[in-house]
């Protein structure tokens, strides 16, 4: 698990990136992938996930005394994590009208692909 909380805060920033630097069509540059999620907010989120690592080898050993405070650690370091990861309504404005892609609402066609029904 730590594996992978590790690869998420690489590969969401750059998800992230490419994304808005596919917006901007370079007219607009997109911030650094370090500066996408806060090093501070990740280190915490980091200490967090190793004290209820430490807990958990704890409940392991002795589960009376150590599975609900492992619990509730682990808890709040995925919480953390959630918090952490960048959402859309905080790095791009709502939609325009125009950009929502409601095809009914401007007058236009639905494009028929292939795979709908009735096409094969």
């Amino acid at each position: 698990m730590s594996v992978t909380i590790g690869m998420l805060y690489k590969i969401v920033p750059f998800l992230v990136w490419s994304h808005l630097q596919n917006l901007g069509g370079g007219r607009v540059i997109a911030p650094n992938m370090n500066k996408v999620i806060a090093a501070g907010r990740i280190n915490g989120q980091m200490y967090a996930h190793f004290v209820a690592l430490a807990l958990l080898l704890g409940a392991a050993l002795w589960p009376p005394w150590f599975a609900r405070p492992a619990g509730l650690a682990l808890l709040t370091a995925n919480a953390w994590l959630l918090y952490n990861l960048p959402r859309r309504d905080v790095l791009l404005p709502p939609p325009s009208a125009g950009d929502r892609g409601d095809d009914a609402e401007r007058g236009e066609q639905p494009v028929k692909r292939p795979t709908d029904r009735g096409q094969r």
